[in-house]
């Protein structure tokens, strides 16, 4: 074992586990060789190293159950149907969160007439976070979501967010690209990354600004990472109003807005993004799809309230 990759030895070992499984255990902080943290799965063995690898045997979700919730469906055939999620909503069980999801209810409303009805994540086919609202695509049956994720995967299903930011994204029209992983310092966050994590691309385009404190900014994904335009624009400077996950280390100079504005920013609790536009071709049929689904009041509020 001297000299060899330390995912590489305790995959020989550890026969009931998998190198992937051991070598997301290293990078998660699991493994201490001499009493010492290595997140590295590239570490060589020396002679004389003491391995510990923490691992416990979690026991699945408990099975998804039906639960009746007002679903807000934009558009529905006997393939896909395409619904507006509100803040709030968790698209799928986890983090001891089991009952109260976007899934359940579409368990509900469809039964055993969508994709993958015992996977825990019945026919998403791509997921907002909780706190964001907006258009979310759901399949009906397994061919439908076999195809759907497939024009993801390729790019080929288009989707422009609408996000309020502190300050003026520069230059006004452009593209983030990066590669974002989880954190190192915060297991919660994503975060920006030179030399690990997935390539994410955000397109943006600043659409309206208020005395050079708040922007109206449309963002179109090119790739769908998680937390993406939430952790790109934070990247930037411009963390998205009321994002209490990104954006609560900055400190903000509001004083150019008026009493009653700045109330209204300072008492938004969830990040101002909205799901606002997605485009399509049927899988099926190959029609163009376009769906488009206004913010919901608060954004619409906060947009009054600063007077555009």
């Amino acid at each position: 074992m001297i000299g060899q990759r330390v995912d590489v030895a305790l995959a020989s070992q550890l026969t009931n586990l998998s190198r992937s499984k051991i070598k997301a255990l290293i990078q998660n902080g699991k493994l201490y060789v001499n009493d010492l943290q290595i997140t590295d799965a590239d570490y060589k063995i020396k002679a004389g190293d003491r391995l510990f690898l923490r691992y416990e045997q979690v026991r699945g979700p408990a099975p998804l159950t039906p639960s009746s919730m007002p679903l807000v469906i934009v558009y529905e055939d006997e393939h896909l149907l395409v619904l507006n999620k509100p803040a709030g909503l968790t698209v799928h069980p986890g983090a001891g969160n089991y009952q109260d999801t976007l899934a359940n209810g579409l368990l509900h409303y469809l039964g055993h007439n969508i994709s993958g009805p015992t996977s825990g994540r019945p026919g998403i086919i791509h997921r907002l976070d909780k706190d964001t609202s907006g258009l979310m695509i759901i399949a009906k049956q397994e061919l439908a979501h076999m195809l759907l994720s497939a024009l993801l995967a390729r790019r080929q299903i288009k989707r422009e967010y609408v996000a309020f930011v502190y300050g003026v994204p520069s230059p006004k029209v452009g593209t983030i690209a990066t590669r974002i992983a989880r954190s190192s310092q915060d297991r919660t966050k994503m975060a920006v990354y030179t030399n690990k994590g997935k390539s994410a691309v955000t397109h943006y385009k600043v659409e309206w600004v208020y005395h050079n404190t708040i922007a109206k900014v449309t963002c179109n994904l090119e790739t769908g990472r998680t937390h993406q335009i939430r952790v790109h624009l934070t990247h930037k400077r411009h963390p998205i109003v009321g994002d209490q996950l990104y954006g609560r280390s900055y400190n903000h100079n509001l004083s150019a807005l008026g009493e009653e504005a700045k109330q209204v920013v300072q008492a938004l609790r969830r990040q101002a993004l909205h799901a606002q536009r997605l485009q399509f071709a049927h899988p099926f049929t190959g029609e163009d799809m376009e769906f488009f689904a206004e913010p919901p009041a608060d954004m619409q509020h906060l947009e009054g309230i600063l007077g555009l």
